[in-house]
C-alpha cells in the first residue's frame, strides 16, 4: 500500500520578486518534493499565521484590560447583570475568533490530493510487492506549478524467469473535497505526452518539467493494465523500478484536498524456463516418459527432452544448433572439456553447394525449418532419383536432376516438434573439432561433441540399451516401425552426401561417440523395414545428432 499526497497550500497575496531564479525546489532523499517559485522575501504562510497569532495576542490584552475594568464595575454592582453578559460574550468572542485563526492557519498547510496503491489481484504466478508513502507538496503562486515525486516498486520474491510489472487506476480523477474543482488523470494511451493544466500522470523515466513527453495516463480496466516492466532472466528478491507521479496546477485551482485515486500493482512471475546447460538442476524431478522443453543457451532453441525408461535424459529432437565461424563455444555451454574453447573453421550453409566435402574440417547443413511428415518410402523414390545422379569426382558431390528430386514429399512447415529435421553435421563438427584427424585410433570415443554442456554424444550402446527398454533390438525387428510413434518419435530423416539429403521416410541415422578408424565414424541407423543396427559412415556424410545427459 502506497499514499501518493499532494499539497496544494495558497498563501495569501503573496509578494513575488522577480529573482530570475529557478521555479522549483526539490528536496531530494526525503520522498517529498516541494515546488516553491517565489524566491526570496516572500510572505509564506508560516510568516501569516505567527502574524496572525501576535495579532490576536494583542488583541486579547485590550479584551483583558476592558474585561478587568468592567470586573471592577461588577464587584461594586453584583446585581448588574448586564456587565456579566458582556463579559460572558466577550470571552466566548476571544475564544471562536482565537480557534478559527488557528483552524485557518492549519487548513492551510494540511490541503493535498492523494491516491494509493495496493499490490492488485492474485494468480498463481502473482508475487509479493511492496510500495512506499510519496508525498507532493505545492505551493500556488500566480503562475502554473509542476511538482513530481518518486514512489519505488519493490517485487519482495526472487524469481527464475524474470516477472512483468503492470498498474491500472481505480477512480482516476481526483476530486476537491471542498469545491467542485478537480485534477484529472492523463487519458489513458500507449503513447506518451506532456502534462496539460490541472492534470496528473506518471513517468517511466524521471521528467524535467510539464514540458517532457513522458507521462502517461493509468488505465482504469484491470483486464488491460499498463505493463511498467518486464525482466525475461533471473531476478533477485527486492529488485526495485522507480515510477514518478507529477502534477501540473494552474492559480485558479482551488486549495484543499484532492482524493480518488488508487494505485494497484500487479506483479506475475514467467513461467520458470528449463535450460539445456542446467540439466543437472531439474532433470532429477523429471518423469519417465514425461516430455519437457528445455531451451539451448547458446541459440535459444526449444528442444523437447524426456527421462526414458533407461534412467537417461534424452533429447527427443535431433540438434539444431546453427554453427557460427565467429562464434566461440566454451565448455561453459558446450560439451567441451573444462575450460576448453571452439570456433568452428566453417559456419553451417543452406545450401547443399556449400558443404565441405571433408573427412577433417567441420561442415554442417540446416535444410530450412522442415518436419517430416510422416510419409514413408521403401528407398524406390530415392533409388530411381539418383538413377538421375552422376558422381563428380574433383568437386565430390552429386549432380542430379533435381526436378525429379523427392524431398518435398517427405517434408511439412509443421509439424510436431520431435519430427523437425535439425541439422545434419559431418564427423568433425559432430564432434567440435577443426581437425578431426587427431580422431584415429579405432574403437576409442571422442571426449567432446557439439551436444550443450552437461550433456554429450551417446555411444552405440547407450541408443541401444534405451530402445531395447521399449522393446526394440537388432535381432528382434518385428514392429520396429513403431519407433517413429509415442512415444520414442524418431523421425526418419536420412541424412546428407555429396551435397545431397536424401532417404527422408526411408531411414534414419544418428552419429554415436566411437570412431571406427581414421575414415570413418560409427553410428546408428534405423529403417522403414524393421532393419537397426550400428553401423559406419564416412566422416564426410552428414547425419543427425541426438544428445543424453551426462
Amino acid at each position: 500500500m502506497n499514499q501518493i499526497t499532494v499539497n496544494v497550500i495558497k498563501p495569501e497575496d503573496p509578494v513575488v520578486p522577480d529573482t530570475g531564479g529557478d521555479d522549483s525546489a526539490v528536496t531530494p532523499n526525503t520522498g517529498t518534493i516541494t515546488t516553491d517559485n517565489y524566491n526570496g522575501g516572500a510572505v509564506t504562510p508560516v510568516i501569516g499565521g505567527i502574524v496572525a497569532i501576535l495579532l490576536i495576542t494583542i488583541f486579547a490584552i485590550v479584551v483583558a484590560a476592558i474585561y478587568r475594568n468592567r470586573m471592577k464595575k461588577v464587584e461594586k454592582s453584583s446585581s448588574d447583570k448586564s456587565n456579566r453578559h458582556f463579559l460572558t460574550m466577550t470571552t466566548g468572542l476571544i475564544l471562536l475568533l482565537t480557534a478559527f485563526t488557528v483552524f485557518g492557519f492549519l487548513k492551510s498547510n494540511d490541503s493535498h490530493f492523494s491516491a494509493h496503491a495496493d499490490g492488485g489481484t492474485n494468480n498463481s504466478n502473482t508475487i509479493s510487492i511492496s510500495t512506499n508513502d510519496v508525498d507532493i507538496n505545492v505551493e500556488l503562486t500566480d503562475e502554473p506549478v509542476y511538482a513530481m515525486a518518486t514512489s519505488t516498486v519493490t517485487v519482495n520474491s526472487a524469481t527464475e524467469a524474470g516477472y512483468t510489472l503492470s498498474a491500472y487506476v481505480e477512480n482516476a480523477d481526483l476530486v476537491s473535497e471542498v469545491s467542485a474543482d478537480q485534477v484529472s488523470s492523463l487519458t489513458p494511451s500507449t503513447s506518451t505526452t506532456k502534462l496539460a493544466d490541472n492534470t496528473w500522470g506518471v513517468a517511466l523515466t524521471s521528467p524535467a518539467n510539464q514540458e517532457s513527453e513522458v507521462f502517461v495516463g493509468l488505465p482504469t480496466d484491470i483486464s488491460n493494465p499498463m505493463t511498467i516492466k518486464e525482466t525475461t532472466e533471473a531476478t533477485t528478491a527486492g529488485d526495485t523500478t522507480n515510477l514518478y507521479f507529477a502534477t501540473y496546477v494552474t492559480p485558479d485551482l482551488d486549495y484543499g484536498t484532492y482524493t480518488g485515486a488508487t494505485i494497484h500493482y500487479i506483479a506475475v512471475a514467467n513461467p520458470s524456463v528449463l535450460y539445456l546447460q542446467n540439466v543437472t538442476e531439474w532433470g532429477n524431478d523429471l518423469e519417465v516418459d514425461t516430455p519437457v522443453e528445455a531451451v539451448d543457451k547458446r541459440d535459444s532453441k526449444v528442444y523437447t527432452v524426456s527421462k526414458m525408461r533407461d534412467g537417461r535424459i534424452w533429447m527427443m529432437q535431433n540438434l539444431d544448433l546453427d554453427l557460427k565461424a565467429n562464434v566461440i563455444y566454451t565448455s561453459e555451454d558446450t560439451d567441451l572439456p573444462a575450460n576448453a574453447t571452439w570456433q568452428p573453421a566453417n559456419s553451417t550453409v543452406t545450401s547443399g553447394d556449400d558443404w565441405v566435402h571433408s573427412d577433417t574440417a567441420p561442415t554442417s547443413y540446416d535444410p530450412d525449418d522442415y518436419y517430416w511428415n510422416g510419409n514413408l518410402s521403401d528407398w524406390s523414390d530415392w533409388d530411381a532419383y539418383f538413377y538421375d545422379c552422376t558422381w563428380d569426382s574433383v568437386t565430390k558431390k552429386f549432380n542430379c536432376d533435381e526436378s525429379k528430386n523427392p524431398f518435398a514429399n517427405y517434408i511439412s512447415n509443421t509439424g510436431i516438434p520431435q519430427y523437425h529435421l535439425g541439422n545434419y553435421y559431418n564427423f568433425a563438427a559432430t564432434n567440435a573439432t577443426n581437425d578431426a584427424s587427431v580422431y584415429s585410433e579405432s574403437e576409442t570415443s571422442s571426449n567432446q561433441s557439439i551436444c550443450p554442456a552437461n550433456w554429450t554424444l551417446p555411444g552405440r550402446n547407450d541408443f541401444f540399451d534405451m530402445w531395447g527398454e521399449y522393446g526394440y533390438t537388432t535381432t528382434s525387428k518385428s514392429g520396429d516401425d513403431a519407433m517413429w510413434l509415442s512415444p520414442l518419435l524418431l523421425p526418419i530423416t536420412g541424412y546428407f552426401d555429396g551435397g545431397v539429403l536424401t532417404y527422408l521416410g526411408s531411414d534414419g541415422s544418428f552419429w554415436a561417440s566411437e570412431i571406427k578408424d581414421a575414415d570413418n565414424g560409427w553410428g546408428v541407423d534405423y529403417a522403414v523395414d524393421g532393419y537397426l543396427d550400428t553401423v559406419w559412415g564416412h566422416r564426410y556424410y552428414g547425419h543427425s545428432v541426438r544428445c543424453v545427459a551426462r
